[in-house]
């Protein structure tokens, strides 16, 4: 028997897209399918190999997720990085990864979000701070995961009076 891969690992960026390699389909809104490899994706995910390996399906429903969010995680499957993360598909990348089980690219996100939140201080946008504050409460409300929520307060308490009340009234 062959030993156990250890994920996060690099199985190659070139191999996206490649059509021998597309053996899994994820099936988006309006149509749009993006094929990946089911092992790798397996590797990484014990959700993904139970539902090929078990069940047999060669293609899986994501209408919930963005075509950029679900670039970013079979890219991220496969090269153990998540620089395609942005603000604008965080949510996506991150529930992904939840609903997939991929427990390294969970802390990836976590580390992501904790990342951000250290950038942000007095001069921080109110779209910014606004992003923090959602996030944190849809992991509460969505995985009961309150951690993210008290670093977002305890950040708020440290950024100055007038732009926290700032942000509060507009918010």
């Amino acid at each position: 028997m062959a030993p156990k891969v250890c994920v996060p690992a690099d199985f190659g960026r070139h191999h996206i897209g490649a059509p021998s390699q597309g053996n899994l389909t994820f099936n988006l809104a309006e149509e749009v399918q993006i094929k990946a490899n089911s092992i790798i994706l397996s590797l990484n995910s014990p959700i993904i190999d139970d539902l090929t390996t078990n069940l047999h399906l060669t293609s899986l429903e994501a209408e919930d997720f963005s075509r950029e969010a679900v670039d970013c995680f079979i890219e991220a499957s496969y090269t153990g990085e998540i620089e395609a993360v942005t603000v604008g598909i965080f949510r996506d990348v991150n529930k992904m990864s939840r609903v997939f089980d991929v427990s390294w690219l969970v802390a990836r996100c976590e580390e992501y979000f904790v990342s951000y939140l250290e950038k942000l201080d007095s001069e921080s946008s109110y779209p910014d701070m606004l992003f923090a504050v959602e996030e944190a409460v849809y992991l509460l409300s969505t995985v009961k995961k309150r951690d993210f929520l008290e670093l977002v307060v305890k950040k708020m308490c440290r950024i100055s009076s007038t732009r926290r009340d700032s942000f509060i009234k507009e918010y």
